[in-house]
Formats: C-alpha cells, structure tokens, sequence
C-alpha cells in the first residue's frame, strides 16, 4: 500500500451500464450531427428565398408580385426561426423541432 491506495484486483466493470453509457454518447451524436445536417439544409433554403427576395422584387411601386417572391416573402421567417434555433436554441428546444419537422415529414410523406 503506497500513500494509502490500495489496488483492487477483483474490479468487474458493470457492462449493462457501459453498455447504456456508450448508447447515450451515440445518441446525442446522432442529435448533433442531424441538428448539423438540418442547419445546412435549412441555410441553403434560406439563401435561396434571400436570393428570391432580391431577385423578384417589384421594381415599381404599380408592378405585380413574382410568386417566388411572394413565396420566399412568406417563408423566409420561418426559415431564419428554424436556424435560430438550431444555432442558439436550448436542449429542449432543438428536441421540439426535431419532433415537429419529422411529425410534419411523416405527414407530408
């Protein structure tokens, strides 16, 4: 015994809680890299309704509106909500999303 340290040699580690440990880090991995995955998806749909924006926008106050106007008039908040969250939204937050946008693929599928 040195410095008051004893070394056991009959340590079994618990395998089921290695086991649901290793499950948990997995888990969150495939959290992160889907909430990294979604943000990406989402900033190009946001460059194209910014891009739709400065596109289609009517040159003269009497001019019609272009529909990809209009569209990204009416998306793009929605949009730019969504990266807000998946860049600085809480835990619970981003675990919303995640159950709202697959409750609205399942849905749209």
């Amino acid at each position: 015994m040195v410095l008051g340290l004893v070394l056991k040699t009959d340590y079994k580690p618990d395998m089921g809680e290695i086991q649901e440990i290793e499950q948990q880090r997995q888990l969150k991995q495939a959290f992160d890299d889907w909430c990294d995955k979604t943000y990406s998806d989402y900033a190009k749909i946001a460059r194209f309704y910014w891009h739709n924006l400065k596109e289609y926008r009517p040159v003269n106050e009497g001019d019609a509106f272009h529909l990809l106007y209009v569209d990204a008039v009416h998306r793009l908040e929605t949009v730019n909500y969504i990266l807000d969250i998946l860049l600085k939204g809480t835990q619970e937050e981003k675990t919303a999303l995640y159950k709202d946008l697959n409750r609205l693929e399942v849905k749209a599928g």
